[in-house]
């Protein structure tokens, strides 16, 4: 069960700027000690914990909620991160003390801000009741997340979580227009096509032979070339055999050998060979390597993300300019939703990265039009603000923060947006 994220360094450092924002002095020396080691055995649980070693986690989070008062941002993630590494380790119950313990930190009181981890308590404590098999109150948990933090990241795991929930109670009826209207504002989301998928299996599941099919078309035709897109002609040549449609299953079939049954596996391996070319220091080799590949598989996922690696390889070798031109690309080549996204967010960081602030502007804008009143619109609006720090014109950074707060609700956006507004004061 995945609870939520850990915090980097940059939203540590913006929660302690939620302190400026309500005018309180700043740490003492002695006190800064405290909050620095704090956050050094967070993130020291953190890693343990990506680990698989959930044991060793507990007592360094144990050590990080020492710093109390200090930093209750840091006491409420070691709680969020307990919960994590205790459901890692199939203790339930001390998972739920924890998590009611930061959901109750995070809730607040009237005339407060919102605490920016709300959301990712909220999501915790939720699949928390769903792994306790208790889905009545896993739904109240997630419907509280849709609605007090809509434009939020952990809001797009709630709606997901509220699919599965009718799925598995065998609720298709109110499954399939919540997953129409998530894929009316999320089309870019990369669980969307999986959402089609899954609709649609539960479909033939349930002998609902039509409908089905209707989902698997719609799958093929507005997520073409995604790893969903492709997996999904195995059930729908079954299903079309079953139904005696023969002609239509054996177009399929043929859609199969023409991208290659073994796609994967040569995906797989390019992909280790280009790093292991990376790793000798051979940049170039490493990504022309991948160029047969992607001509190859050029309207399939593998190919797409091989180009990205191509993108990263030369990031990592020092080529902004070539990274750039990579996306740029694979932007131009596919301008549907589910990919124009993927490629905007790689480009605004290759842009911020190169100090290209301009064009980093202008591709959160995009962002930010294309993903208007979403999550993704919310952080394009934030790396805006960044980008324009960054470039020295902080008046107008200070403008895009007043936006976000105009525009978006609740937490994590609008809280941070103040706190950083405040801090760049």
């Amino acid at each position: 069960m995945n609870t939520g994220h850990r915090p980097g360094a940059a939203l540590l450092t913006l929660l302690a700027a939620l302190v400026a924002a309500h005018g309180a002095a700043g740490p003492t020396p002695d006190e800064q000690k405290q909050i620095d080691a704090a956050q050094a055995a967070l993130a020291q649980a953190g890693a343990a914990a990506d680990e698989g070693r959930f044991k060793d986690a507990l007592p360094l989070l144990a050590e990080a909620r020492k710093v109390g008062d200090l930093a209750p941002w840091i006491v409420v993630e070691s709680y969020l991160a307990e919960g994590r590494a205790q459901v890692g380790l199939h203790n339930l119950p001390a998972a739920e003390v924890v998590l009611l313990r930061a959901e109750e930190m995070t809730r607040g009181a009237a005339g407060q801000l919102d605490w920016p981890q709300r959301p990712d308590a909220l999501l915790a404590l939720a699949e928390l009741r769903a792994a306790q098999q208790r889905p009545d109150d896993a739904r109240k948990l997630y419907a509280e997340l849709v609605d007090t933090a809509p434009d939020s990241l952990p809001r797009l795991a709630a709606e997901r979580r509220l699919v599965d929930l009718d799925l598995a109670a065998g609720k298709l009826d109110s499954a399939a227009p919540r997953v129409d209207a998530y894929l009316k504002a999320f089309p870019w989301e990369e669980s969307a096509p999986w959402l089609l998928d899954r609709l649609g299996r539960a479909a033939l599941a349930t002998n609902h032979f039509d409908a089905a099919m209707a989902r698997f078309d719609q799958l093929r035709r507005d997520y073409a070339g995604s790893e969903a897109a492709v997996g999904c002609r195995g059930p729908l040549v079954d299903a079309l055999r079953g139904a005696k449609q023969y002609d239509r299953a054996l177009t399929l079939l043929d859609e199969v050998l023409t991208v290659r049954p073994e796609m994967l596996v040569v995906g797989e391996a390019s992909r280790l060979k280009a790093e292991t070319l990376a790793a000798k220091g051979d940049t170039k080799a490493a990504v022309a390597a991948l160029d047969e590949p992607i001509g190859h598989y050029g309207d399939t996922f593998v190919a797409q993300r091989l180009r990205l690696q191509q993108a990263d390889l030369l990031r990592r070798a020092g080529d902004g300019k070539g990274e750039i031109a990579r996306l740029q690309a694979l932007d131009k080549a596919f301008p549907q939703p589910y990919w124009h996204v993927a490629a905007l967010r790689a480009l605004l960081n290759a842009y911020s990265a190169n100090k290209d602030y301009d064009d980093a502007e202008d591709t959160a804008d995009a962002l930010a039009k294309l993903c208007a009143g979403t999550p993704l619109g919310a952080q394009a609006l934030f790396d805006k603000a960044q980008c324009q720090h960054d470039a020295g014109r902080v008046k107008p950074a200070k403008v895009t923060l007043d936006l976000i707060i105009a525009t978006y609700k609740g937490a994590p956006y609008v809280p941070l947006a103040k706190g950083q507004k405040a801090s760049w004061n």
